[in-house]
């Protein structure tokens, strides 16, 4: 009987859940040169992104993207691309702060930092950045990094990394 109880509590749970879910937003990051999986130009490797919120609810997003598709002064030949950095209000979709670098063609993870600011991880690389898209920092580590987790506390940096130093 105890179980009947606690089964029907979980459905009216879930079924309360789903009925209350916050409304969905959409960003449309094709104007600022996201182009996705589907370009053909670019090798499939290259088509990572990242995403974290910042602790004021703002966010950052990094992506590669076709170095023609924004500032034309920065055109390279083609098959080049650059990385963008932006800093988001997801609740009206503005930029914040732009940041384009030259093109890594490995951006691994981004996360949140508690001073405000953010880290990037791009192929062998840890780069800190403030919550203005300002480059602080650079880490090297010997191999690529293959995962990174910033403890709870926001105190340690974990990371993997692996590969040939080459």
């Amino acid at each position: 009987m105890l179980y009947r109880i606690v089964a029907s509590a979980f459905a009216l749970l879930s079924f309360s859940s789903l009925a209350a879910a916050a409304p969905m937003r959409t960003l449309d990051l094709t104007p600022f040169g996201l182009t996705g999986v589907t370009n053909p130009d670019y090798r499939a490797r290259m088509f990572t992104s990242a995403i974290d919120y910042l602790a004021d609810g703002t966010m950052v997003v990094a992506f590669p993207a076709p170095s023609n598709s924004l500032d034309q002064s920065k055109v390279r030949p083609i098959g080049m691309q650059r990385d963008v950095i932006l800093h988001l209000n997801p609740k009206d979709g503005t930029v914040l702060h732009r940041l384009e670098e030259r093109v890594s063609n490995d951006i691994r993870a981004l996360s949140a930092t508690p001073d405000g600011g953010f880290l990037l991880v791009e192929g062998r690389s840890i780069v800190f950045f403030d919550a203005h898209c300002n480059k602080l920092s650079t880490f090297q580590v010997p191999g690529d990094v293959t995962s990174l987790e910033v403890s709870p506390s926001h105190r340690y940096l974990m990371l993997a990394s692996g590969g040939s130093t080459a």
